[in-house]
């Protein structure tokens, strides 16, 4: 049997340690025993010790806070040529990539958190039409992904879509398909066995690699308590 690598991805919807729900679905991140994490909306407290931790830079337009980030992401081996940035063009604060050596070789992952359609659409001072913080993240991440993506790479994070389209307007689900399904495969789309509905929280992979399994982490504590406004996923990829 070849090698395989297990992924965690999900929206942990700000949940951190020291009250039940946070240290709830830090048990769950850890009995997990993923060899590559992505949260989104998370704090670092969650991740399993050792390891190497990537974050987004911690201000995303509404200032820093100790230990926040919209996306982290967490490898058994260290980070190369990390990347908190992607270009001047890419909203900030929701993006960080490197690359890092797993059971299937050096992998170059991408994570991202993509704004959902209201972003911004409230603020006081010049606020946002709904979607246009999305559509102007997705034209950032146009410019910084390679136009042709090499078979060992992988972009995961919070897309803020169900693939294929339920409710974003059709030339927004048309812009996602040109920046990520045109030069990866979207693994998460559709109807996932064992899954409630489709995600939002999505892998999109290169040639090399593929995916073979996908399991729900429940978004729902043994009491009933909420953990998550997302369903959380263990996925296992191996070589193509």
């Amino acid at each position: 049997m070849g090698q395989t690598l297990s992924i965690l991805l999900w929206n942990v919807m700000w949940r951190h340690r020291g009250n039940p729900a946070g240290d709830r679905v830090a048990a769950l991140i850890h009995e997990a025993e993923a060899d590559l994490i992505c949260l989104t909306e998370g704090y670092v407290d969650l991740l399993p010790a050792g390891g190497d931790v990537l974050t987004s830079d911690p201000d995303y337009g509404y200032g820093a806070k100790a230990g926040r980030h919209k996306v982290i992401v967490w490898s058994r081996s260290p980070w190369q040529e990390p990347d908190r940035l992607g270009n001047e063009k890419l909203p900030k604060g929701r993006f960080a990539a490197g690359a890092t050596a797993t059971a299937l070789g050096l992998l170059s992952i991408y994570g991202v958190c993509i704004p959902w359609s209201m972003a911004g659409v409230r603020r006081p001072e010049q606020p946002l039409r709904p979607w246009e913080a999305h559509r102007a993240y997705l034209a950032g991440l146009d410019e910084v992904l390679p136009r042709v993506m090499q078979g060992e790479s992988i972009l995961l994070g919070d897309f803020n879509q169900h693939v294929p389209r339920r409710r974003a307007p059709l030339a927004v689900s048309e812009m996602l398909q040109t920046v990520i399904a045109q030069r990866l495969t979207i693994a998460t789309q559709g109807a996932l066995d064992g899954f409630p509905g489709p995600v939002i929280d999505h892998l999109a992979h290169g040639a090399a690699v593929k995916m073979n399994k996908a399991q729900p982490i429940t978004p729902v504590g043994p009491g009933g308590e909420k953990l998550s406004d997302h369903v959380g996923l263990r996925l296992e990829l191996s070589r193509a």
